[in-house]
């Protein structure tokens, strides 16, 4: 609960660098291949909130690394201009445990 916190807080904020991107990215992948115990129905439902956070955390902080400038609520402060030239989506796909990111014209396929 409390790391997973701490790194979105730190990590993947408005107010980003490359260096908090990848402090956080790294903490989401080492909470990502904790193993909790569940004892209880409780435990469950908070176990699985949890799980869905950290790749909530992991998308957000993968997405943000691929992406070197500053757009709307994505402020980096290594890269603080806006370019228009990166009109452009950033598209995750999840293979296995691992996140890719790879970059698509808007409007193209």
């Amino acid at each position: 609960g409390w790391a997973v916190r701490y790194a979105a807080l730190e990590g993947i904020g408005v107010v980003r660098d490359t260096a908090s991107l990848r402090q956080a990215l790294e903490t989401f992948e080492s909470l990502s291949r904790e193993q909790p115990r569940c004892a209880s129905r409780r435990d469950l439902i908070s176990i699985l909130e949890t799980r869905n956070l950290i790749l909530s955390g992991r998308l957000v902080a993968r997405a943000a690394l691929a992406r070197s400038e500053s757009r709307g609520q994505h402020l980096r402060q290594d890269h603080p201009k806006t370019i228009d030239e990166w009109r452009k989506w950033v598209v995750l796909r999840q293979d296995g445990d691992d996140i890719q990111a790879s970059i698509k014209p808007v409007g193209g396929r």
